[in-house]
């Protein structure tokens, strides 16, 4: 998969829930672009989305969106804080059958 963006706006945060992972402007962002998310979570602070499924050798894994690059991490942790946030750019990446990166760049 090469790198691509989606855009998180103003109104993926003033709909967007606090606590709620499926409710997060993240995982509006993400839906409005077109994912078919199945399941959220955090997991050792690091927020997971999982995506399609897929099988390797027999296995039925779920493909994740992880957000332990520090952009996203600090948007999301800001966001369930109450503390303001801005529309920006989620950028994803990743490669093959891998697990796909997360990061987020806020507007300038």
């Amino acid at each position: 998969m090469d790198t691509i963006e989606v855009r998180l706006t103003d109104e993926h945060i003033r709909q967007g829930q606090r606590g709620v992972a499926d409710s997060c402007p993240v995982a509006l962002a993400l839906i409005a672009a077109g994912y078919d998310l199945m399941g959220f979570g955090v997991t050792t602070g690091r927020v997971i989305y999982p995506l399609e499924g897929y099988e390797v050798g027999g296995v039925w894994r779920r493909r994740a969106i992880h957000s332990n690059r520090r952009g996203l991490f600090q948007f999301v942790k800001n966001f369930d804080a109450g503390l303001p946030v801005q529309p920006g750019t989620l950028i994803l990446g990743g490669e093959g059958d891998v697990d796909y990166w997360a990061d987020y760049r806020p507007e300038v």
